[in-house]
């Protein structure tokens, strides 16, 4: 079980008219989406914490304000069911071994917050609980939640660490031509990566060809999925003079082709670039022959 730090759905209100700050919310809400899409695996909240989303009173801005209402609401409406399971609340905490902090320190809230997360160790210990940047400090400090039925060790991580620790024994492309899956699991270690060490804070535009996807659905080793695709999305980190000083990549010029490779240990990607778009042609295991015929 997965439960959710309730910031990823309410929004800190006194930044929600600047446009950069509102981007970056709506931006991490999207990504926490797509990284349970790519999991197959849904988020618990608590009955609580939805009435107080839909509650005429307390909603949030992308549902309240009429505007974003008409925008941004059915797109939100249409994934719930897809991404979230409700929960009963669980007890009220007698102590926590750590703060909490909620957007708008909004104490309702915050009550209904600790309430799910309680309820959710209750049902089942060994849930995770997603973090969001404001309880960052929770993933080094843990939280540990007393109440009168029990005493509730909590699991705190950060999306880049959940991410990176998913089972990629199941969690991969469901068929050969599933290019959704692949380029939601590049984009999502794209920007969940450290970026203080790459060159672009953007995702570059990238495409594949069919021959691709299906070489790599066919990858069947989890260390060599995972391993593949934070390789992909280091290679669009890095521009062409920067591959040089990354020798695990190795990425140069083949001649034959008039495109490029890469490594991945001793698998190759081969790709084309043009316009500042990548195009992923084929990927050869370490038991294959590199095709020179395009």
């Amino acid at each position: 079980m997965v439960t959710l730090d309730v910031n990823y759905l309410f929004p800190d209100l006194a930044s929600w008219n600047s446009e950069t700050l509102r981007d970056e919310f709506l931006s991490e809400l999207l990504q926490i989406l797509r990284i349970s899409d790519v999991a197959s695996k849904k988020y618990v909240i608590s009955d609580s914490i939805y009435d107080y989303l839909v509650d005429l009173n307390s909603r949030a801005p992308y549902i309240k304000d009429e505007p974003w209402k008409n925008v941004f609401f059915p797109i939100i409406y249409a994934k719930f069911a897809r991404h979230f399971d409700l929960s009963p609340d669980g007890d009220p905490p007698l102590s926590l071994s750590n703060e909490l902090s909620v957007n708008n320190n909004d104490e309702d809230l915050k009550s209904h917050f600790i309430r799910q997360l309680s309820g959710c160790y209750a049902l089942d210990p060994n849930t995770l609980f997603l973090l969001s940047r404001n309880n960052a400090r929770i993933a080094a400090d843990g939280l540990v939640i007393t109440t009168s039925e029990g005493i509730y060790h909590t699991r705190p991580v950060m999306p880049a660490a959940y991410l990176k620790g998913l089972d990629y024994s199941s969690c991969w492309l469901k068929t050969s031509n599933d290019t959704d899956t692949l380029s939601s699991l590049i984009t999502l270690f794209f920007d969940l990566y450290d970026s203080d060490y790459f060159d672009f804070e953007y995702c570059r535009e990238f495409d594949f060809e069919p021959a691709f996807v299906k070489d790599i659905y066919q990858i069947t080793d989890p260390k060599m999925r995972r391993r593949v695709i934070t390789s992909i999305a280091k290679r669009l980190r890095l521009r062409r003079e920067s591959c040089g000083r990354n020798t695990d990549i190795n990425d140069h010029y083949i001649d034959q082709t008039r495109d490029w490779r890469f490594y991945v240990g001793g698998c190759r990607i081969h790709y084309s670039e043009s316009d500042d778009c990548f195009t992923f042609s084929r990927f050869y295991d370490e038991s294959e022959h590199d095709d020179y015929k395009r």
